[in-house]
């Protein structure tokens, strides 16, 4: 392939490039230490928390509701 050819495909993806958002380095830096510290939450990880939690209570309260 020609410098040129090479040249003309390359440009051709200045326009999928230039839409890109710059990384936002700081937030993507607070993410992974979040992850790797175990402290990131999700919407997913509360939903399973109080799922967790409402299981508990109700077994509780069955127990209770039997004495």
């Amino acid at each position: 392939m020609s410098l040129m050819t090479e040249d003309k495909r390359c440009s051709g993806m200045d326009s999928y490039t230039g839409n890109l958002q710059p990384v936002r380095s700081e937030l993507v830096n607070r993410i992974r230490k979040q992850i790797q510290d175990g402290t990131y939450d999700t919407d997913l990880k509360m939903e399973v928390c109080i799922e967790k939690l409402l299981h508990v209570f109700q077994s509780t309260a069955s127990i209770d509701e039997g004495v």
